[in-house]
This record gives C-alpha cells, structure tokens and sequence, in this order.
C-alpha cells in the first residue's frame, strides 16, 4: 500500500513529466512541501476562526449553528478569519448588522441577512461609512480641486 507522500510523489513526477519537464530531485521536494504543509494543517487546524467569531457571524448570516451546512460553515470560519485580520472587533458585528439593513432597504429585495460573502465584500464600505463625512475632503482641497459652474 502506498503513502499519501509517495502517491503525491508520484502525481508530481506525472505532471512535469506531461510537461515535459526533467524533475530529477524536484519532484521529492514539492512532494514533501505539500506533505508538510498537510501535516500543518491537521495540527493546527488550519488556524481556526475564534468560536465567539464562528457565533456571532452564525447569527449575523441568521444561520442556525445546529443545522448549518458544511459549506455554510466553512464560508463562515473563512469570513471571520479574514476580520479577524482585518482588526475588526466583535462589536463591529453589531454596527454592520445595523448598516446593512439600512444599506440593503434601497433595494427592490432587501436582504434582512447578508451572507459570509457580502460581510467580505462589504466591510470596507461599511467602514467607509463610519467616517466623518466633514473630514473626508478638506474645504481648501475642495475649492482647489472642484470649481462651481455658473
């Protein structure tokens, strides 16, 4: 019975060879790179989203923890993962679920939960939103950059 690092092994050696590429060594190294990076993931678990992270985006999307999908909850773990990057705060959460019904209210559906993939898409909007208009544009770069049309 063959290793999951000789059957990658072999597939590696496979393709450069389809490629008509002499791999010599390089075939062992990128196998044991992707064992290693196999190995790592199993560990660690891939670095996990924070489970108050994996709740409190659960309840933004307005899924129900106990029959989510699979796929629902990796789209989940790999969104608060990504905030969590992003330095976003759980309490940011809560302000996003308040924009984004206002946000959502113009249009012709609105979308009382917005999906793993519309919190990504639209977080920086979101922040964008939470400045200070007045500071956006200084009043002598506005008058520099823009004239009035008579």
């Amino acid at each position: 019975m063959k290793t999951i690092r000789k059957i990658i092994q072999e597939t590696v050696d496979k393709i450069l060879e389809d490629r008509g590429i002499l791999a010599g060594d390089l075939s062992a190294t990128i196998a044991d790179s992707i064992w290693t990076v196999i190995q790592e993931r199993k560990t660690n678990g891939g670095a996990a989203c924070p489970k108050e992270w994996m709740l409190a985006l659960m309840r933004l999307c307005g899924a129900n923890a106990y029959t989510a999908s699979a796929a629902l909850r990796s789209q989940i773990s790999d969104c608060g993962k990504s905030l969590v990057q992003a330095d976003a705060e759980i309490s940011d959460l809560e302000d996003f679920s308040r924009w984004w019904k206002l946000y959502t209210s113009k249009w012709t559906i609105p979308h009382a939960y917005p999906s793993p993939k519309q919190i990504r898409d639209n977080w920086q909007k979101f922040l964008d939103s939470r400045l200070p208009a007045d500071d956006a544009i200084p009043a002598e770069v506005a008058n520099l950059t823009f004239s009035v049309r008579l």
